[in-house]
């Protein structure tokens, strides 16, 4: 069986924060798969400090991408008394 990593992990959206970016092979077709990656390691301050508006489950998450990002705010949040999350995107 051929190993479709041979030639590496796309690189899109790749970013300061350890596994940051999409997941798929180089060269993979259709969308990409993009991880927000591990941002515990990382300085607060480093950190982008919008924060969701709310709604019924979530209010106050505040966005897990680098300070100075460009496009929407995202974060994953824990569903309460569940094992699931949702992921968060806002403007």
């Amino acid at each position: 069986m051929t190993d479709p990593y041979a030639n590496g992990v796309c690189t899109y959206g790749e970013d300061q924060a350890p596994g940051a970016g999409c997941i798929k092979p180089t060269g993979h077709g259709g969308a990409h798969l993009v991880t927000p990656g591990d941002t515990s390691d990382l300085d607060d301050d480093r950190l982008c400090d919008s924060e969701f508006p709310g709604d019924d489950t979530f209010v106050g998450q505040l966005c897990t991408r680098l300070r100075g990002h460009d496009g929407d705010h995202s974060c994953n949040a824990s569903i309460a008394g569940t094992d699931h999350s949702r992921r968060l995107v806002w403007p």
